[in-house]
């Protein structure tokens, strides 16, 4: 969430940094502005949990990947969407290879979603798709 504030200098130079890689390493900016707004909140729970980046364990991430499970939406009612989680994985990951890449440490994570779910597609054959554009040209409008 982009309205967290971190209090750590250390956690706010890593998102600054963050950013400055992925927009360096050719990522959309759409990638460049949401995954550090992830991982803001992410750090942000390590500061509230009092967990030190450096002792990270995979299942302090699990731990944390439950509360994101348990979040109610900041705009709408209910918890976040599977979509959600998994933009939240992948950020993630990436902040740990951004770590690892730039020699500040990192941590692993073992967590596996379930995959993301998409919507059920009819695709018409020629012959229906014939058969629309006939009914749609013998209408008076």
């Amino acid at each position: 969430m982009k309205s967290l504030q971190l209090e750590n200098q250390q956690h706010i130079r890593l998102e600054q940094g963050f950013r400055e890689w992925l927009a360096l390493t050719g990522y959309a900016a759409s990638s460049v502005y949401g995954m550090p707004n992830n991982i803001r909140e992410f750090l942000h729970y390590l500061e509230t949990t009092n967990k030190a980046l450096e002792t990270l364990l995979p299942k302090d991430v699990n731990i944390y990947f439950f509360h994101l499970k348990q979040r109610k939406k900041q705009r709408r009612t209910g918890v976040i969407s599977i979509n959600y989680l998994h933009k939240h994985l992948q950020a993630i990951k990436k902040f740990s290879h951004y770590l690892r890449e730039t020699e500040q440490g990192h941590f692993e994570t073992d967590i596996i979603l379930p995959e993301q779910s998409s919507p059920h597609k009819d695709i018409l054959s020629t012959e229906e798709i014939t058969q629309l554009y006939a009914a749609c040209s013998s209408s008076p409008i």
